[in-house]
């Protein structure tokens, strides 16, 4: 693959480097010289691109089967990247090497010279891992992968260092487990200190393999002979887990009672009776929770209230009654936490009408009495309204809402209940609640902020009345939206500045222009105009310049937006001498700068370029480059818009930049660096930019930060190339480094870390998420991203683009060697899935599904879903599609049980 790189030989930009000419021209008895070529990358300044492009021959040498030519190339590519200054760059291209070795199979080579690096000498962001120890574990991965195990065994047997001994035996033991040798792996593992992390790696590996083939007797019967601890508790729960999942739920029991922690294996059993509810079997479920219950009284933590939830989910009406006739009249916390867990046990079952029976009766705070936070007596609340306006039952939603003690409870409430009915179409109803919102937040007169334990003021209802002013907007209610707004207005006005520890934290400036901003949506400037007059009369009532610097200089914005520069030019030159009150002189420099920027903006370029060159020469009055690398951003991205030349002074920026002695600021830096080039128009700037960066990794994120921004400004071609070029540099990290930025990154950016949450406007960022994943190289890696992004998808309604990403992540789990992760994952992200009631889209995991097992337990649950919602036909169709695919099941025993499991869910509808 062509790498992304910027040659610059003897002053001239050429298309075929020396070292390649070189590698090309080399006559027979001078390639047998290994200094020619190491003397000619020594005398050049871009040694990490010619050592990958030693790297790259190597391969392709050996791709034509040449026998010494590959180690030559390696080894002048390993002493020429010893001599790199940059250690994260330098040590990641080391452990790449070895790793080219391990590949050819030159296994005395690579110990050679892994020999010569010192255990100390760290790999970038590798958990522990260093150059020496990763390649010493992967040598043994690559004896392991040419089935060569009697030399694995011998190699690590040798190694200096316990920790990579114990590890490159882990290697070994799974590989023997995947080759079913287990008379041997399991022997081997006993070898490993008992009770250690690398013996409960071992042991899971040859579990997985079990679970794998779906031979869950033997893997009982390898658990129950490991000897008891710790891990063997562990390795039990992963079983059970695995078992049930897929529809062995016999073994899952066995394995539940072979764990000895009292609390897990309490935790275990409810789970499976869970997961046998799911399915239908509520008989055998209830059995296991009354197990379960009965152990559980030996525990410390025992609470007989948080049992009702599986009483409840196995059909025990009777334990329920038992329960519930001691619960007591009292108002203290254990009472108050008692209802609390009956309410949710509730709605679990979707009763939200008993859990409102009993979440009425907590007493405010009870349950956190800390300001800072939520009251969880609110949140649960919140939880049956949602329920309620699922099933349509907005009445008893308002009637929830209503029951609050607190009016500002009550107003946000009503407010979710009103957007409810905005998303379905339920315009009266929604109009109706934020009629009740709005007619009791104007009996409010203020409202507490409490965001942390120190931190607190108080603000007007402003607060409440604008959001229920947008909700009427956003209804096409704009008369009432402008009544709310002057209503806002006139709460503000009454209001005094707020301030925590003399810093303004609530303002009437900053309040009344975000009212002006919401009459210029509704297409009335005229009010906004005049709520910005008042906003800039009251600014002087601020108690330090800078606040009042800041503030002035927003409402000259916003004139600018509604039309008016000339007057934001005039609040500017008012302000400006305000600026050299400012104590710290690099604030005093960035504001000098922001106004230089607005100037310009608005036409008075004379002014605005004389204070960027002010500012300019007071920088080298500041002491320390981390104080001028801000600031002179600020100037690339003024001069930038002025269309001025600024790559003298964007080299100078990124020179300073990589000065810095720490790698996070350098890191932070750089991607605000390439957050500026994306303003260049005309992308000449940031190739030579990224030139000069020699850490391959920053070169990565530059380049994806530019991608993002290009992407989010709509520019999609541009992002598409400056992506193709990310992920070209990318492939010159190592494996794990590049995987994992690329994963961070295209996570981030379509906020996979949060399943319960959705971009509906922003679908480019799934778009863009989708592409950065292309890049992803570890299998299993690619899938479970994928597999979150396609639920994403399906969330905002792209169902082809949710089936197209869908086959894109079970393509990558196919290649998965060990897929025991990924199928919790892919069981995990299916349960969020189905609390999400995301039918459609399990359908089509469950078509995508090769395993017949799986598949199954899939589908049964699906139908049992489809069966609780009375969707009777769909449910019997869904069983059915189960019932064809249970009888392709190889594993008699398997097939047999959930051919009866069926048989029994069915029968219980």
């Amino acid at each position: 693959m062509k790498r992304w790189i910027v040659l610059i030989i003897a002053g001239c930009l050429g298309s075929v480097t020396a070292l390649e000419m070189a590698l090309a021209n080399l006559s027979p008895d001078k390639k047998g010289n290994e200094n020619h070529v190491y003397a000619l990358t020594q005398n050049s300044t871009l040694k990490v691109d010619q050592v990958w492009e030693l790297i790259e021959n190597a391969r392709a040498s050996a791709k034509t089967n040449q026998s010494d030519q590959p180690i030559r190339l390696l080894s002048q590519a390993f002493e020429l990247a010893q001599t790199l200054e940059e250690q994260t760059t330098r040590n990641s291209l080391l452990f790449t090497i070895i790793a080219e070795y391990g590949k050819i199979g030159a296994y005395s080579d690579a110990i050679a010279q892994l020999s010569t690096i010192s255990y100390d000498t760290l790999l970038p962001d590798n958990q522990g891992y260093s150059v020496r120890m990763k390649g010493e574990v992967l040598l043994t991965q690559a004896y392991i992968n040419q089935q060569k195990y009697e030399q694995a065994l011998s190699y690590a047997q040798n190694l200096e260092l316990d920790a990579a001994k114990h590890r490159a035996l882990v290697n070994i033991i799974t590989g023997y487990a995947h080759e079913e040798q287990f008379e041997t792996a399991i022997p081997l593992s006993q070898t490993l200190e008992a009770d250690s992390y690398q013996q409960y790696q071992a042991q899971s590996a040859m579990l997985a393999e079990y679970i794998q083939r779906h031979e869950y007797d033997a893997a009982l019967a390898y658990v129950q002979g490991i000897p008891n601890s710790d891990n063997k508790d562990s390795i039990a729960r992963s079983l059970a887990e695995a078992a049930w999942r897929s529809g062995r739920y016999d073994i899952a029991l066995e394995s539940s009672q072979i764990i000895t922690n009292l609390s897990l294996k309490v935790t275990i059993l409810r789970n499976l009776a869970q997961a046998l509810v799911a399915v239908g079997q509520q008989e055998q479920a209830a059995s296991i929770v009354s197990q379960a219950f009965e152990m559980s009284k030996k525990s410390e933590e025992f609470l007989v209230f948080d049992w009702v939830k599986d009483f409840l989910a196995t059909g025990q009406q009777n334990q329920v009654n038992t329960i519930l006739n001691n619960l007591t009249g009292a108002n203290d916390y254990p009472t108050a936490y008692n209802r609390f867990l009956l309410a949710n046990a509730y709605l679990n079952q979707g009763q939200y009408r008993e859990a409102f029976k009993y979440a009425k009766l907590i007493p405010d705070r009870i349950l956190l009495p800390l300001a800072e936070y939520k009251d969880l007596k609110v949140e649960l609340f919140e939880s049956i309204i949602q329920q309620a306006l699922e099933a349509g039952q907005y009445e008893f939603a308002q009637e929830v809402a209503l029951t609050l003690t607190h009016k500002e409870d009550q107003v946000k409430t009503l407010q979710i209940i009103a957007r409810c009915g905005i998303e379905m179409g339920q315009t009266n109803q929604a109009v109706l609640s934020l009629n009740q919102a709005l007619s009791i937040a104007k009996t409010i007169e203020s409202i507490s902020v409490v965001p942390e334990r120190s931190l607190f003021w108080i603000e007007p209802n402003a607060s409440l009345l604008i959001p229920i002013a947008d909700d009427y907007i956003a209804l096409e209610q704009k008369e009432a939206g402008r009544e709310t707004l002057a209503l806002a207005i006139q709460s503000v006005q009454n209001f005094e500045n707020q301030y925590a520890f003399d810093i303004p934290v609530w303002t009437k400036s900053q309040v009344l222009r975000q009212i002006g901003k919401r009459y210029m949506e509704l297409g009335t400037p005229e009010p906004a105009a005049n709520l910005l007059a008042i906003a800039l009369a009251d600014v002087p009532n601020l108690t330090s310049n800078r606040d009042i610097i800041q503030e002035s200089l927003a409402i000259a914005t916003a004139y600018a937006e509604i039309g008016n520069p000339q007057l934001g030019l005039e609040i500017i030159d008012k302000t400006l001498p305000l600026v050299e009150t400012v104590e710290r002189k690099s604030e005093q420099l960035s504001l000098l700068i922001t106004i230089a920027h607005k100037l310009i903006q608005w036409g008075n370029t004379a002014k605005g370029v004389e204070l960027l060159n002010t500012a300019s020469s007071a920088m080298d009055t500041l002491e320390s480059d981390a104080e001028k690398i801000p600031l002179m951003l600020s100037k690339i991205g003024v001069y930038l818009n002025l269309g001025e030349d600024v790559e003298p002074l964007t080299r100078q920026t990124l020179d300073m930049i990589l000065g810095l002695s720490s790698e996070y600021e350098q890191s932070n830096h750089l991607t605000n660096l390439a957050t500026v080039l994306a303003q260049d128009k005309s992308q000449n700037l940031a190739p030579k930019i990224m030139a000069r960066v020699p850490n391959q990794l920053d070169k990565t994120r530059l380049l994806l930060t530019l991608t993002q921004t290009s992407a989010a400004q709509g520019n999609l071609s541009l992002a598409s190339e400056q992506l193709s070029q990310a992920l070209t540099v990318a492939n010159t990290l190592d494996e794990q480094q590049r995987d994992e930025l690329l994963t961070n990154t295209a996570a981030s950016l379509a906020n996979l870390n949060e399943l319960h949450q959705s971009y509906r406007d922003e679908t480019w960022r799934y778009n863009l998420a989708t592409d950065i994943a292309q890049g992803i190289t570890n299998p299993e890696t690619k899938a479970t991203f994928l597999i979150k992004l396609a639920l994403n998808y399906a969330n905002v309604s792209d169902s082809l683009a949710a089936e197209k990403t869908l086959t894109a992540a079970l393509e990558a789990a196919k290649k998965i060697e060990q897929p025991q992760q990924w199928q919790t994952q892919l069981w995990q992200t299916m349960d969020v899935a189905l609390s999400q009631k995301r039918y459609d889209f399990i359908e089509q995991v469950a078509n995508g599904l090769g395993d017949a097992i799986y598949k199954t337990s899939l589908l049964r649950q699906l139908a049992q879903k489809y069966a609780i919602a009375g969707n009777q036909p769909k449910a019997l169709d869904t069983l059915s599609q189960a019932r064809q695919i249970a009888s392709t099941i190889e594993n008699e025993q398997t097939r047999q049980q959930a051919l009866a499991g069926i048989i029994q869910q069915q029968g219980g509808w």
